[in-house]
């Protein structure tokens, strides 16, 4: 009784504190105030007052239940307004949204790593050579493989010298830098495409073309020359002998060949590849519905070569005929004009310009019998050769060595005992020095000098007096005793020299692997 009593007490209190407050939100002054302050917040998120109003005379007309409903309303109309005003919020502001657009571009990179002149090992410490390496391994590590589309790779050799060789000589730095690209980076061996070039006309025209120390004369001279469409051979010893000098260079072939030989000498690397730029923007805002944008990718489709790349080959020399045109020019006093007629035949052996084997044959047969003439020799010669030089395509220096048989018989007077017949053996060494006269190279001017023994076994002979047409063995003693090539004669030194004019027969032709 006593809880349900304190409970009672309780009550009262609480409807004695409600009512009070009623009362005092009930008069007209607070009344107004009341309805002003939440008519003005009605107005402000666009609240109808007069369905405010209506709202209001709704509920009850006693002060008392006048007062409870606008606390009521009040509370409420807070809490819904203020959630009406966070929605309203979000419809209009809000946050923006940004689109990644990603396109991809090809771009190319080009690097040219140098050779020293006749040469095709890589020298990583030859001209630019350290960094240009550097360069293409930072390039390839940050494109990636899977961004590059075509990787090229073309190998040239500057124009002077042999063809021949020079297509040689590109064949093999293309084989240099292909070898260095497998090594060093495998895995783009199958996007790789490695091919020689042979001479570089085209990139020295293109360093003459904007040369700022020739003139425009000299220039359009060299241009001339290049574009020319004439033998290969022509157009090198025009490129030598015929550009004249410039006012401001002195020799143009030499300013030439020093200023831009030594950069035309080289492995181009052609690198296309894709490269993503990102761009982010912000999405206009659209108070309907939203729009989506797309990314914007651009795509390329991989390089695929157009025609297959046919073989290409290489040629060198196989063989040669020569003749000495020093024994060709031989005269005598009573014979006149008695050229050591001769022929020799050079086959090459190898491709690397430095072993050959070299048969040769001497056939003078003159005689003047009136005047007891007789110039009449056979002589065999088997010579090895090697050059010293590498990949000279069989020019410059070389050794030899030599042997060989002959038989001759000779007289040049009508002396007694003047004439000589016998067999005679020969071998020895000796060394030469081979120029080509052409820029084909298949025309060479030889000079050598031999040195070594000779041994030959012979009889003397006379004419006799007066001369009936035979010869008599200069012998005096019983003709029993005599026996035939009794005389001997030995030499140790010089045994021939020569100025040898010679022409390729032959060539090897091989496919370029």
């Amino acid at each position: 009784m006593r809880l349900k009593g304190f409970i009672a007490l309780a009550h009262l209190a609480m409807l004695a504190t409600t009512w009070s407050g009623v009362y005092a939100a009930g008069s007209p002054a607070d009344y107004n105030a009341a309805s002003y302050h939440d008519t003005a917040k009605a107005a402000a998120f666009e609240f109808d007052s007069n369905t405010f109003s209506q709202q209001m005379s709704a509920y009850p007309t006693s002060q008392e239940q006048n007062g409870l409903a606008f606390i009521a309303i009040e509370s409420s109309s807070s809490d819904g307004l203020y959630g009406n005003e966070t929605a309203e919020t979000v419809s209009t502001q809000s946050e923006p949204v940004f689109d990644t657009i990603r396109t991809k571009t090809i771009d190319t990179r080009y690097f040219e790593i140098k050779f020293r002149f006749d040469k095709y090992d890589l020298d990583i410490d030859y001209m630019d050579n350290r960094n240009i390496l550097q360069q293409l391994d930072s390039i390839l590590n940050a494109i990636g493989v899977e961004n590059i589309i075509k990787l090229e790779i073309i190998s040239r050799s500057s124009p002077e010298g042999v063809y021949e060789h020079n297509i040689w000589l590109s064949e093999k730095r293309s084989a240099t830098i292909n070898k260095f690209m497998q090594d060093n980076y495998p895995h783009l061996t199958n996007i790789m495409v490695v091919y020689p070039d042979g001479e570089s006309w085209q990139t020295l025209r293109d360093y003459v073309e904007t040369d700022s120390r020739l003139n425009a004369q000299s220039i359009e001279k060299v241009i001339q020359v290049i574009d020319s469409d004439i033998n290969i051979g022509t157009k090198k010893w025009r490129m030598e002998n015929i550009l004249g000098k410039d006012e401001n260079v002195g020799d143009i072939y030499r300013y030439l060949y020093m200023t831009y030989y030594p950069k035309i000498r080289f492995s181009g690397m052609t690198i296309d590849h894709y490269t993503e730029t990102v761009e982010i923007t912000e999405r206009i805002p659209v108070e309907t519905t939203p729009t989506i944008i797309d990314t914007v990718v651009t795509v390329v489709e991989p390089y695929k070569p157009d025609t297959v790349v046919s073989p290409t080959f290489r040629r060198f020399p196989k063989m040669a005929i020569k003749t000495n045109m020093l024994y060709n020019a031989t005269f005598t006093p009573k014979l006149g004009y008695a050229p050591i007629l001769n022929v020799e035949l050079e086959y090459y052996l190898a491709e690397d310009g430095r072993w050959s084997l070299l048969g040769e044959y001497e056939f003078p047969w003159w005689s003047k019998e009136s005047e007891h003439q007789y110039l009449q020799i056979l002589n065999l010669q088997l010579e090895a050769r090697y050059y010293l030089k590498k990949h000279s395509q069989f020019t410059r220096h070389y050794l030899s060595a030599y042997s060989g048989a002959n038989l001759f018989d000779l007289c040049f007077d009508d002396k007694e005992g003047s004439g000589v017949q016998g067999e005679g053996v020969h071998a020895g060494l000796g060394y030469g020095y081979v120029l080509p006269l052409n820029k084909k190279g298949n025309w060479k001017l030889e000079l050598f000098l031999k040195g070594g023994f000779y041994i030959a076994y012979y009889d003397k002979y006379d004419a006799g007096e007066p001369f009936t047409g035979k010869y008599y063995y200069h012998w005096f003693g019983n003709i029993s005793d005599f026996k035939p090539r009794s005389w001997r004669f030995r030499w140790l030194g010089p045994t021939g020299a020569g100025v040898t004019i010679s022409y390729d027969l032959f060539y090897r032709k091989k496919q370029n692997k």
